[in-house]
């Protein structure tokens, strides 16, 4: 059993290394048409390593014979890896797992998307293994890790957000006295919501709006998404000002429309908020904006932010990103996925309602969640939105894009 246990610990260490094995049957002994595990010793076929790498790389020895297993063993292994010769090996998937079982222990939905962390623990998933179409980002953002790895001596220093502050509000064309960064779109939000506790919400719209709101009525400055999440619709109703700013979460907004924010509202006393997380689909370095009415209330919100709230990695970032950033080639990259995505989940037969922005929602689907995350996928359930037979499913990038149709399709069977 020892033996068994360090087997599947290798097996997945190997498969990282090498990456996603081919798509067809696997079988074992003599033979093998994929990757194999000869009775007597340890074998990987079709590897670009010789057998000595190989089982070197797997931490068995340094020869093919250095490993070795019984034919009862290795049936065992058989019957619990696979489950059956006729099913098709899942990708980058550790093993075959039962799909109600494994559903009963899954995580719950919270209050928010991006719970892939604790849904693969509970499903018994390595995280990498579990594409997280729950937290809507860009598909088509740069390589953050790459660029963060050139920075890396920035936590050397306590951090100073000024020059990032002008970069951005250079690119975005708004006074750079009025534009202040942020440990997120969330604490921007919160931010905001202490200067101006009453607000007006109108459901379904981000739950973070009323968390943080100390009044909600509807004679108070409203506050609304553009594009709407979740419903992920551009609005194109008038504006309304109000006695005191209203605010609008602009967190979608360049991915929709290849526009760093709605030119109607340059002249508007309204609070517009910001995501440079979703934009660049970095969401563990927290990097949001408020863009303040005018100079006085910025500072105000300086003096209310804690000091030094965006950490000094997420500053070194801005300034390269901002370089690499193509609004509208991914408004237009985007749109084109949507439409192929929908046709595809059309097809798998789902009723999808098409949006304006980097996520699309299906219909009476309130199992789905728990349904497909034994294919590898998680979805966003809508109840905290008050949509409970809604599902949120971001869009993939390029390289999901056929595992994720995969797993839908498996579910519908």
């Amino acid at each position: 059993r020892l033996a068994l246990r360090t087997l599947r610990i290798n097996v997945r260490r190997f498969r990282n290394l090498m990456g996603r094995p081919p798509k067809r049957r696997c079988s074992l002994g003599q033979g093998a048409t994929s990757w194999a595990l000869l009775p007597s010793s340890l074998m990987l076929t079709g590897s670009r390593h010789s057998p000595s790498q190989r089982t070197s790389l797997l931490g068995f020895g340094d020869t093919p014979a250095a490993f070795d297993l019984s034919d009862a063993a290795l049936a065992l292994w058989r019957n619990e890896r696979f489950e059956a010769d006729a099913r098709e090996e899942f990708p980058r998937t550790s093993e075959y797992r039962q799909t109600a079982s494994m559903s009963e222990s899954i995580t719950p939905p919270g209050p928010h998307g991006g719970d892939a962390p604790s849904v693969a623990r509970s499903a018994g998933f390595d995280r990498h293994d579990l594409i997280d179409l729950s937290m809507s980002m860009n598909p088509f953002a740069p390589d953050v890790e790459a660029v963060l790895a050139d920075r890396l001596g920035a936590i050397r220093d306590y951090p100073d957000p000024s020059l990032s502050e002008l970069a951005l509000a250079a690119v975005i064309g708004v006074d750079p006295a009025r534009l202040v960064l942020t440990n997120g779109g969330a604490e921007a939000i919160a931010l905001v919501a202490a200067l101006n506790p009453a607000g007006r919400v109108d459901e379904p719209e981000f739950s973070l709006y009323r968390r943080h709101l100390t009044m909600v009525g509807d004679a108070a400055p409203r506050w609304q998404s553009n594009p709407s999440n979740p419903i992920g619709k551009l609005r194109n109703t008038p504006l309304t000002v109000g006695p005191e700013p209203g605010v609008w979460d602009e967190a979608f907004y360049p991915l929709a429309t290849g526009q760093w924010t709605n030119p109607l509202l340059d002249a508007q006393p309204v609070w517009r908020l910001g995501s440079l997380t979703k934009l660049w689909s970095c969401p563990g370095l927290r990097i949001g904006y408020a863009i303040a009415p005018d100079a006085e209330s910025a500072d105000r919100l300086r003096r209310t932010q804690p000091r030094w709230s965006v950490n000094a990695l997420a500053l070194a970032v801005i300034a390269p990103l901002l370089e690499l950033t193509d609004l509208a080639g991914w408004s237009a990259s985007i749109a084109a996925l949507r439409a192929r995505f929908v046709v595809a989940l059309h097809s798998a037969g789902y009723t999808v309602i098409d949006t304006d922005v980097n996520w699309v929602l299906i219909q009476d689907a309130a199992q789905l969640r728990s349904a497909v995350v034994p294919h590898g996928v998680l979805v966003r359930d809508c109840s905290s939105f008050g949509l409970p037979d809604m599902v949120r499913v971001a869009l993939p990038r390029l390289d999901q894009f056929d595992r994720v149709i995969a797993a839908f399709q498996q579910v519908q069977r």
